[in-house]
This record gives structure tokens, sequence and C-alpha cells, in this order.
């Protein structure tokens, strides 16, 4: 924490690039959730602040404060961090208000009929079908289910079937950004979605943890390209988060 307090500017910022800022976000508002230290309390809310002023009129956030480029990936991880705060007590105002606007229109699939993935980028029909994938259909499931939609909607449950389509397995070739969005998505979801995805999590996650010597509690980069780029210190964390999951959310159920 005092690593954060260091790093954090007047203003709140932790960072010009919004992924980083969204996980110190996330970081001091859990701390904060779990202390409710005065200090931390205000490094939080400056943290929050700062993302509600980088929202861009789409609803979506993007990769550097300015741009009006939303991503999914960068939406993802700040609506994480605004639940977070919220779930401590912190006032996100009515950010979370505008965020289905930018999941619709980087979901082709509600204009056709045909549900089922999202785009990695902002587009404005179905032509741009190419550029979906796994990873943003994981991302928006859960940025869905954080911002308010019922698990009971037909378009989350056509989300979710299409994550269970790929259960943790493969450790060294695994993205592990989509095991970690996609747990806390299938715990949210609860029912069958967790128990079909819980145990090949842990099955992966727990046989590839490193066992003795100097590197003993960790985990091994994987050959994905984004896992692999942040070695593995970026491998350590995303494992123990996803392992996390029971302990950091409460179901969304719950809450009602």
């Amino acid at each position: 924490m005092n690593c954060l307090q260091r790093n954090q500017s007047a203003d709140g910022s932790f960072s010009s690039n919004n992924v980083i800022h969204a996980v110190s976000t996330t970081a001091v508002a859990e701390a904060y959730g779990m202390t409710k230290h005065p200090i931390i309390k205000d490094m939080a809310e400056k943290a929050t602040d700062i993302i509600i002023k980088r929202q861009n009129k789409d609803g979506g956030w993007g990769y550097t404060s300015g741009t009006n480029s939303s991503r999914t990936f960068v939406t993802g991880w700040n609506i994480c961090a605004l639940k977070t705060a919220k779930a401590s007590g912190l006032d996100i105002g009515d950010t979370f208000d505008n965020v289905k606007g930018f999941l619709d229109n980087i979901t082709p699939e509600i204009k056709t009929g045909s549900i089922g993935y999202c785009a990695d980028r902002y587009v404005s029909d179905a032509g741009e079908a190419a550029q979906r994938d796994y990873m943003s259909t994981v991302i928006c499931l859960l940025s869905r289910i954080f911002i308010g939609q019922d698990i009971e909607d037909k378009l989350i449950q056509a989300l979710a079937a299409k994550v269970l389509e790929r259960l943790p397995k493969d450790y060294n070739n695994a993205n592990l950004y989509e095991w970690y969005f996609g747990s806390i998505g299938m715990f949210q979801m609860g029912g069958t979605y967790w128990e079909k995805w819980n145990p090949s999590l842990k099955k992966e996650l727990c046989s590839n943890q490193i066992k003795g010597g100097c590197a003993d509690g960790s985990w091994e980069p994987t050959q994905n390209p984004l896992i692999r780029d942040g070695g593995r210190i970026l491998a350590t964390a995303l494992s123990t988060l996803s392992l996390e999951i029971y302990y950091r959310y409460l179901p969304v159920s719950m809450l009602k």
C-alpha cells in the first residue's frame, strides 16, 4: 500500500494507462473496504473519481487517458474497479448507466439475432465479426453482470454458455486473463456454470504451481504472448486471484 501511495499523483491518478490505473484502484478500494482506514479511503475516492472522469461518451474506456477509442479489455478492468469501489461503500454515481450502451454496440449479434460473442473493439455492425474473440465474450459477460443485468437474461445465459465451451486446460498455452475474468463470471452465474468451471480451473492451477526451490508457490508464465511478456509476477498474480474468487466477491444473487 505504501508503494501505491507513493505512486499516486495529487489528483488521484496512478497512471495515464487506464488498465494500470484500474488495477491499482481495485487494490486500494479493496483495502479500504477491509480496513475503513481514512488515508486509504482518500486514495480510493480520488482514484475512483479519475475512472469516472476518463469514461468515454460511448460508455467504455480506452487504453490511455483522453482517447475516445473504447476497448473491451480496458472497459472490463474499469468496471471491476468501480464494482469494488461501490462494494466498499464509495460513490460511483451513475457511471454504470452508460456502460450497457457500449456493450450493446460491441455485440453485433444483438442486431442480427445470433447471440454469443462480443468484439474486442468498438464496432458498428455485424460485418465486423472477424474481430470477435473469446476473451471479449468472457469480459462482456462479467461486465454485464456487474452493471446489474439479470443473470437469467437470455443474452447473459448465451454468453455464459459460450464461456463454458472453453473450460480451463493446457496451462502452458493459457491466456490467464481469460481464466481470471471467466472465474469471476462463472462464480457470479453460480449453479452448474460454476460447478463445471471450478474443477477444471483448480486442476490446472494447482497442478502447475511451482513446488520447491526459489520459485516455490509461484507460477511460470504461459506461452500466451500476453502472459509471457508479463512474466512470473503476472502469471502468479492472475493465478492467485483466480483461486481467490470465493473470497473477493459476493454472488450478485445475494445482493438483491
